[in-house]
């Protein structure tokens, strides 16, 4: 065995690697986790409806954004958007799949039906996606897995599919 080789390792074995560029002290910071779940709080997951602190807040579609964002365009006498303003108008311009209020309106009115068992984020999400089939939903939005029968869903997305045509 060479003992430079042995010197060597012993060296670095007692010192704690710094990296030597900032390169690489990047990649090692962005490696490590940035959240720590503090003793006693529970991991946020969406699919079993852990939303953590958005747990009580009426989750939007993206329909509701684009209205109350465009609504709130009108009132402003400065009628100029900054660089992120404008990136979320063209975002909710994009993907709104309902374009009008009295549409996103109604829509809200079927997908929180008081008889619905759905929570706020489950309906914000079946009214984002606009699933064509109940297989689809269940797998995209999985905590509606088991909640509720495959005929009453697909009722509620054929309902917003006509609503989608309007």
């Amino acid at each position: 065995m060479n003992p430079h080789n042995l010197q060597t390792r012993r060296r670095y074995a007692d010192t704690a690697y710094t990296p030597s560029n900032s390169i690489e002290a990047y990649i090692m910071d962005s490696h490590r986790p940035t959240r720590q779940i503090r003793r006693g709080q529970e991991e946020e997951d969406a699919a079993t409806l852990k939303l953590g602190a958005f747990n009580n807040v009426t989750a939007l579609t993206v329909s509701e954004a684009k209205v109350i964002l465009e609504q709130l365009q009108k009132d402003k006498k400065d009628a100029t958007l900054n660089e992120i303003q404008q990136k979320t108008q063209d975002y909710v311009s994009l993907f709104s799949r309902f374009r009008t209020s009295e549409i996103v309106q109604a829509v809200d009115r079927v997908v929180r039906h008081p008889g619905n068992p759905y929570e706020p984020y489950e309906a914000a999400q079946l009214a984002t996606l606009c699933c064509e089939e109940a297989e689809e939903a269940k797998y995209l939005i999985p905590s509606l897995a088991g909640k509720v029968e495959d005929e009453v869903l697909q009722q509620l997305l054929d309902e917003l599919s006509s609503l989608r045509r309007v």
